[in-house]
This record gives C-alpha cells, structure tokens and sequence, in this order.
C-alpha cells in the first residue's frame, strides 16, 4: 500500500488488513514522505513495515532537514516495533548518513539493479 492510496473507510481496512495478517500476511506502507495522509494511514493500519520514499533519501546527507525528519520515523518506527527501510539508496554517502540515523535496512542501486517481479498471490483461494 503506498502513502497515495486514499482511505476513506479505515474500519472496514483495518477490518480486511487484521485478516490477511492473521494468515500470515505482512503489511507494508511504501512511499512514506511523497504522499499527503501518511502519519494518519500509519496510525490506524500499523503496519509491519514502513518504506522511506526516495525523495527524502536522495542526497539526505546534504540536507539537515532530511536527516531531522527521517530520524523521527527512525525513531517511532523502533518503538513501534515496525521494520523502517530506506528506498533509493544510491550513494555510499547516503548510506554512512541514514546508518548514523538509525536505519538499519535499505535498498537501491547501491546494492542492486532491480530483478524480475515475484508472482503475485491470489488472495481468491483464502478461504474465510
């Protein structure tokens, strides 16, 4: 789910989201820090994961600002037992900064080139 997806109804979401983790399905909120609404969609889904966008990664250690706000989610992510991981690293020196941070986990072109996509579950065949 990425931070552009508009919720209007989080009970029902929250509702669908509960069951999927009860069978074993992980959650993750992509894009955080490009989008409009998510501080809120974080608050009421609580996700397993939390992935930093990569406008906010770019050239983060040119940019105090950057670094002040990823170090707060850095911060609420380890309370709050979520797994933070940093997007778009490109630059070893981006990544010495989000290190001095607190973020633990990344991934970019720094690492590896984007493989093929995973085949995707049909979530039809979970039975209610």
């Amino acid at each position: 789910m990425t931070e552009h997806s508009a919720v209007r109804d989080f009970t029902s979401l929250r509702q669908l989201l509960s069951y999927l983790q009860f069978h074993g399905f992980r959650l993750a909120v992509d894009d955080v820090g490009s989008g409009y609404s998510g501080l809120k969609s974080i608050a009421e889904i609580k996700p397993d994961f939390i992935k930093i966008d990569m406008a906010l990664i770019r050239d983060i250690h040119l940019h105090p600002i950057k670094q002040d706000l990823t170090g707060t989610i850095a911060r609420f992510s380890t309370s709050s037992g979520i797994t933070l991981i940093a997007e778009g690293v490109e630059g070893s020196e981006e990544l010495r900064c989000l290190q001095a941070i607190g973020v633990r986990y990344a991934q970019g072109f720094l690492f590896a080139r984007p493989g093929p996509p995973f085949p995707q579950a049909d979530l039809s065949a979970i039975e209610e």
